[in-house]
């Protein structure tokens, strides 16, 4: 009589890979955002700071990234808008 043999390795498991996963859209960085917002508001120039904080924060922005992106914008070394930003004397923003 012969014994059957049984098979003593380990069964091993395919692991999904990255290469398997659908690619997930990236999300586009929270001050990118905030700039696609602000910069046609900006360009009508009828926005004062607190107007356009609070649609930044409406739109799922935090309200710090809100007020450093509207003191950059305001900034020559650090602006990344197209043009600087100047405030008014009733406040509003608008581009130079």
């Amino acid at each position: 009589m012969s014994k059957a043999r049984t098979n003593t390795a380990k069964k091993t498991t395919k692991k999904k890979t990255a290469s398997s996963k659908k690619p997930t859209p990236k999300k586009k960085p929270m001050a990118v955002q905030a700039r696609e917002i602000l910069t046609p508001l900006i360009k009508k120039g009828d926005k004062t700071r607190k107007e356009l904080k609070n649609v930044l924060i409406k739109k799922g922005i935090t309200e710090a990234t809100a007020n450093v992106i509207l003191s950059d914008s305001k900034n020559p070394k650090y602006n990344k808008f197209e043009k600087l930003v100047q405030e008014d004397k009733e406040g509003k923003y608008s581009f130079k």
